[in-house]
């Protein structure tokens, strides 16, 4: 047994062509016009895709065991809010502002949905604490979560409503109207262990 391809009997290269073979096909099932077929593709694709990605982050080391490499800290999506690059630096969420009607949105947009006018909206930091507008208790916790855990409504002095987690704080001390400010920090892992990084918000008081 080759200890740099083969693990348990397992051809690494073998498994991983297999399985592209497989994303392949369903490819091709799910651009069909048939709506059950198409929903079940779909699933066997997000299956295969974690399987590739869950061989993509193992390296084969001698002896036919895996070396896993170092965990990533990955953005739950880009440009959607900054990290503190120096100590004392605070996190802020990136929003848009028209510079025709002066409007603030939240993500980014690449036009003005209040004056339809294109070409005039610039990046912008929004601010970083808010008002709690109302919250709520999820009590059953999608893939890669752990319930229970609060999500809410901030209000940022642009005008701006901000949906988010919210931490810092035991559940039952949450109130309508409290002070909160944005925190990055990580929401869930990937299938793989890497860490997804995204931003919530906590009252200040807990901010220290």
């Amino acid at each position: 047994m080759n200890g740099e391809n083969n693990v348990k009997g397992i051809d690494r290269e073998d498994l991983v062509k297999k399985l592209e073979k497989i994303k392949s096909l369903s490819l091709d099932l799910a651009e069909r016009d048939i709506p059950y077929l198409k929903n079940k593709m779909v699933l066997i694709l997000g299956m295969v895709n974690e399987l590739l990605l869950l061989f993509d982050t193992k390296v084969p080391v001698q002896g036919g065991d895996y070396l896993v490499q170092e965990k990533k800290r990955i953005p739950v999506r880009e440009n959607l809010f900054s990290f503190p690059s120096l100590p004392g630096n605070k996190p802020h969420l990136i929003g848009s502002r028209c510079k025709n009607c002066g409007e603030y949105f939240f993500p980014f947009r690449g036009f003005c949905p209040r004056c339809f006018k294109e070409g005039g909206m610039e990046s912008v930091p929004l601010s970083s604490r808010g008002i709690l507008y109302t919250f709520g208790v999820v009590e059953r916790a999608p893939l890669g979560f752990t319930a229970p855990y609060a999500v809410g409504y901030v209000d940022l002095p642009e005008g701006i409503r901000i949906y988010s987690l919210l931490t810092g704080i035991e559940l039952k001390g949450l109130r309508i109207g409290m002070e909160m400010e944005l925190v990055v920090d990580v929401i869930r892992e990937d299938q793989a262990g890497n860490e997804i990084i995204g931003y919530k918000f906590r009252p200040v008081s807990t901010g220290g």
